[in-house]
């Protein structure tokens, strides 16, 4: 852009259409027809002015207006300037309440009362003085003004065109608009900082008092401050440094450093830094630091650092980094990080690392580990351990489910699934160790006392040995660990000739018993299979099992063949140990189980016996 005698009030009007400014500025001070010729490819606007008017001009930057006032003038005594006036709309010509009239050097500001009225008082030395008059739903207005004891200045206001937001949509209230806030903030000094939301000055540090009270005038919620500190509460656009509060920091925008509060701090914008309160924290936006608190922290948006609190940690957003608390988090969004709690963790979507808690944890997609005292629970997929004192649940879980009562994984289990009571897993592959084991397929093993896989391993056999001639059995689980359900019976064959109520009774002293054993299968690509069992009975020589204890254990070790799909006949060897503390009539210790052939042993107590069988069983 370049151009040779071209007049100064042109040229700002062709470096605003370039850049979307508006100058304002007195013609007192700038002769507007004076013509300069200039060159300017590729510079600021800053460089530009400066090229201009040779550093004469100083300006003041409010939204997309710059207000031009000159620089070398000599300040003239100072006096208060007093400026009074009336605004109204200027196409309605009705009066406006709550506009704002902010004087951009001395900071000072006031608003229009219910009859559009306003009174703004101005100590100061400046020959010309640049004002904003601005509401929301208005066009702002910017005017430079030489400086007298007292002006009358009417302004019209030009309607903006507003677009409205859509209908429904959830809007978190402004850190003005909550209830502690409201009850420090005066509600003109609220709609002040409201209307100029788009002005920013900057001081080096401020006193308050209250909100309302202090030496930052009626610009609280305008100026922004290196060093604050507020006796009892204070209330700022910003902090670029240190504030202290004894009670309350209210900041309608970002701060950046160090903020402590005796009772919280409430933040409107981002915070950068550190932040400290008694009891709370509430950050609207975002958090990139720590947040340090007695009793709650909040944060609306993304937190990147440690919110550390005694009761909770509040995070509508994500999480990158940690959340330590004496009761619970809750975050909605990812966790890309840790969260520990002494009750409860909840985050709405994925976690990175770990959630501890000393109750419960909750979460999406776990890519790290879940430890709780008594449950986890995840909606999506585990990538590495849920470890709780009671129960386990997940969608997936890819390296171990730990808990003291119950796991339950509801579609795939990679690792291992081990509890005392249950674990439940559509698809198994690893290691399934519980009481009870319940799953669809198993690739891996499942032990326990019972376990039913579905798609697994389900036999029913019949079979006789030298000691029961008819016992049934019930095999579960997998070829590589199967839980076996046992049943047998010694019939009584008696002459029915002879029959008497003596003989008759002994159809219910004959021996039957009931046992639980495990066992594994090999099968060959052909009809074979080899079987190997391990069993325990328990069998009842007596009315009842209280009167007397008779255990047998059993390994069978067998070789089949398929007669059929399911169906086969299998043949082996056992290795039996009886124990018994039966008495015969005599009251020695006697048991009609062993055969004559049996190795068998009179101990102090009991009895013992040894010896070697066989076992056909016919498979259904």
């Amino acid at each position: 852009m370049s151009s040779d005698n071209k007049s100064i009030k042109n040229t700002l009007r062709d470096i605003g259409s370039s850049t979307d400014i508006k100058f304002s500025y007195n013609t007192e001070i700038i002769k507007g027809d004076s013509l300069i010729s200039y060159n300017f490819n590729n510079i600021s606007v800053a460089d530009c002015l400066d090229t201009i008017f040779n550093d004469n001009i100083r300006y003041k930057v409010s939204g997309d207006h710059i207000i031009l006032l000159k620089t070398t003038e000599k300040k003239a005594k100072k006096h208060i300037h007093t400026i009074t006036g009336t605004i109204t709309d200027s196409q309605s010509k009705q009066k406006i309440q709550y506009v704002s009239v902010y004087d951009v050097d001395e900071k000072y500001s006031t608003i229009t009362n219910a009859n559009g009225f306003y009174i703004l008082n101005i100590p100061s030395g400046e020959r010309y003085r640049g004002l904003i008059y601005c509401k929301k739903g208005y066009i702002d207005t910017i005017i430079v003004i030489r400086s007298t004891e007292k002006s009358k200045i009417d302004i019209e206001l030009e309607p903006s065109i507003t677009i409205n937001p859509p209908k429904f949509q959830k809007v978190e209230p402004i850190v003005e608009e909550r209830p502690l806030s409201s009850f420090f903030i005066p509600q003109e000094v609220i709609i002040n900082a409201d209307n100029l939301e788009h002005v920013s000055d900057t001081r080096f540090a401020q006193v308050s008092l209250l909100p309302s009270i202090g030496t930052n005038l009626s610009s609280y919620g305008v100026v922004e401050n290196n060093f604050s500190f507020n006796i009892l509460a204070g209330y700022s656009k910003g902090v670029k440094g240190i504030e202290i509060g004894s009670l309350l920091n209210i900041v309608k925008e970002n701060v950046s450093g160090l903020q402590i509060g005796g009772l919280g701090n409430m933040v409107g914008g981002k915070l950068t830094g550190v932040q400290t309160g008694g009891l709370f924290n509430v950050n609207t936006k975002s958090v990139n630091g720590v947040q340090l608190s007695g009793l709650i922290n909040t944060a609306l948006d993304t937190v990147t650092g440690v919110q550390l609190s005694g009761i909770s940690n509040i995070l509508k957003g994500r999480m990158n980094g940690a959340q330590v608390t004496g009761i619970y988090n809750m975050t909605t969004k990812n966790v890309d990080g840790t969260q520990l709690s002494g009750f409860a963790n909840i985050a709405l979507e994925d976690v990175k690392l770990m959630q501890i808690s000393g109750f419960t944890n909750i979460g999406n997609n776990v890519d790290g580990v879940q430890i709780a005292g008594f449950a986890n629970f995840s909606k999506g997929k585990v990538g590495g351990a849920q470890i709780a004192g009671f129960a386990n649940f997940a969608r997936s879980v890819n390296f171990a489910q730990i808990s003291g009562f119950m796991n339950i994984a509801c579609e795939e289990i990679k690792g291992a699934q081990i509890s005392t009571f249950l674990n439940f897993a559509n698809e198994v592959k690893g290691l399934q160790l519980a009481l009870f084991n319940v799953s669809d397929t198993v690739s891996g093993l499942s032990l326990g006392l019972l376990s039913y896989v579905n798609k697994g391993f389900h036999k029913f056999e019949i079979s006789g040995d030298e000691t029961f001639y008819v016992n049934l059995a019930f095999k579960t689980g997998t070829k590589r660990f199967y839980n076996i359900l046992a049943f047998g019976i010694d019939p009584v064959i008696f002459d029915f000739t002879q029959l008497d109520s003596v003989k008759f009774n002994s159809l219910y002293t004959n021996n039957r018993y009931g046992g639980y054993g495990f066992g594994t299968e090999i099968t060959t690509k052909t009809r074979l299979y080899f079987g190997l069992d391990l069993t325990g009975i328990q069998i009842l020589e007596d009315k009842s099992f209280t009167e007397s204890f008779t255990t047998l254990f059993r390994l069978n070790i067998s070789v089949g063949i398929r007669i059929f799909k399911k169906s086969g006949i299998s043949i082996g060897p056992t290795l039996n140990y009886l124990i018994s503390n039966h008495k015969d009539e005599a009251g020695n210790y006697f048991s009609t189980v062993p055969p004559p052939y049996s190795k068998t042993e009179i101990q102090s107590t009991f009895l013992t016996s040894t010896w070697i069988g066989g076992r056909l069983a016919v498979r259904i």
